[in-house]
């Protein structure tokens, strides 16, 4: 009996002289495994695989030295070789690969998006302004060329990447208005040299694309009613004639 009342006071004693783990040494203890793992992918420069586990090592222990030093490391191996050739690239004004970097910048590190973003929406700013200088350049010089059809296709290439550019709009209903006048000259002169030519049906067909391009020409109507009567009465001629023939 006495040894074993002796057992159990020193099992008690053991117990009291040992106590658990409390929930702070736990969590550090948890911290401290994750950044263990991420020193392994470290070494192995799986960067992808590290952060995570550094992240969460830290949101469980924000004082984990150990974790801090390799997200420094990480920082310094992956995300400032981005930032710095955003940064060249921005300032050569290679905006489209400035925009590239920096989201790659943000798929490698979430955390880093507050500071990234406004970057990003800026350059997409200065990229977007810089292909809208080359596309009207472009739309110059070929005005300059005499080529308005292919200008107008220009435009309509504008619009339809920038639908809200009001400049490349009214470029553009300015010159479709400018080919559309061309045009039904065009047809107009047409029309004439077939009625003076007495294809009559012809002429009509002119002026009915007249017509199709300005429905409130009323000078096409006019001509088309003058033609209409013309060609009928040069059938009333022909067939005059013809019976006068005798050629029923």
């Amino acid at each position: 009996m006495r040894a074993a009342s002796a057992c159990s006071v020193f099992l008690a004693f053991s117990l009291i002289a040992t106590p658990a783990l409390s929930a702070t040494d736990e969590a550090s203890l948890k911290a401290r495994e994750l950044t263990i793992k991420a020193s392994g992918h470290m070494r192995r420069m799986e960067y992808y695989k590290a952060l995570p586990l550094l992240e969460k090592a830290l949101e469980i222990n924000p004082e984990d030295m150990a974790a801090l030093r390799y997200l420094a490391i990480y920082n310094q191996q992956v995300i400032e070789p981005l930032c710095r050739s955003a940064a060249e690239a921005y300032f050569s004004e290679s905006y489209t690969r400035a925009v590239s970097n920096w989201e790659k910048v943000i798929s490698q590190s979430t955390s880093e998006i507050r500071r990234v973003q406004p970057l990003i929406d800026s350059t997409l700013q200065k990229a977007r302004k810089q292909e809208l200088d080359v596309r009207y350049h472009a739309v110059s010089l070929l005005m300059d060329q005499g080529k308005t059809v292919q200008a107008a296709e220009e435009l309509e290439v504008i619009v339809g990447l920038f639908p809200k550019e009001q400049r490349a709009r009214k470029m553009l209903a300015k010159l479709s208005g400018s080919l559309n006048t061309d045009v039904i000259k065009e047809h107009y002169s047409s029309a004439e040299k077939l009625i003076n030519a007495k294809d009559y049906s012809s002429a009509i067909k002119e002026l009915k694309a007249v017509l199709k391009l300005d429905p409130k020409q009323k000078l096409a109507k006019k001509l088309i009613q003058n033609a209409v009567r013309l060609k009928y009465k040069d059938l009333y001629i022909r067939a005059d004639q013809l019976l006068a023939s005798g050629q029923y």
